[in-house]
């Protein structure tokens, strides 16, 4: 599995397995967020899904950085 995440205009790559913790409401929000992206009908295979949706849109166009 290769997840790219992005944090204060920083993108970071995390590639093999790895484990997420959080409150059941955070991981509810998580899976919501994650459910809506799966369920568009988007024609690209990948995209970037909005955890946080009171986070500003603008993601810079920078290269992700290994973690």
């Amino acid at each position: 599995m290769k997840i790219v995440i992005s944090h204060d205009g920083k993108k970071r790559e995390i590639e093999g397995s790895f484990s997420v913790c959080g409150s059941i409401s955070d991981l509810r929000l998580l899976r919501d967020e994650l459910n809506r992206a799966i369920e568009t009908d988007s024609p690209f295979s990948f995209g970037w899904v909005d955890i946080i949706p009171d986070r500003p849109k603008v993601i810079p166009n920078t290269s992700p950085e290994p973690w």
